[in-house]
C-alpha cells in the first residue's frame, strides 16, 4: 500500500513540474507577442505626421486630410482637438464610420 502511494506522488510532482515548465513557455511566448504588437503599434504611430495646430475652427484636426482604407484595413491617426472651455474633454472609444 506504501509503494503504491509514493509512486502516486511522485506522478502527482512530475505532472505538476510539467504544467508550471508549461505555463512558463505559454506566458513566454504571450510576452513575446505582445511586445512585437507593441512595438509596432509605436512606430506606426511615430511614422505619422502630427496633426496641425487649431483654434477651435474646426475644432478638430487630422495628421491627414485624405484617408483611403480597404474593407478591414487598420490606419493610425494623430488628432488635435481644441478645447476652449475650463472643463475636462473626455473622449474615448474606437472611431468608427461608414460612407457619407
Amino acid at each position: 500500500m506504501k509503494r503504491a502511494s509514493l509512486s502516486l506522488s511522485v506522478n502527482a510532482i512530475v505532472i505538476l513540474i510539467l504544467a508550471v515548465a508549461m505555463l512558463g513557455l505559454g506566458l513566454g511566448f504571450m510576452k513575446g507577442m505582445f511586445s512585437k504588437t507593441s512595438i509596432q503599434v509605436e512606430q506606426a504611430i511615430e511614422q505619422e505626421p502630427s496633426a496641425p495646430e487649431t483654434s477651435g475652427t474646426p475644432p478638430i484636426s487630422l495628421s491627414r486630410e485624405t484617408i483611403i482604407t480597404e474593407p478591414g484595413e487598420v490606419e493610425a491617426l494623430k488628432v488635435r482637438i481644441h478645447n476652449p472651455g475650463s472643463t475636462t474633454l473626455n473622449i474615448g472609444g474606437p472611431v468608427c464610420g461608414g460612407n457619407p
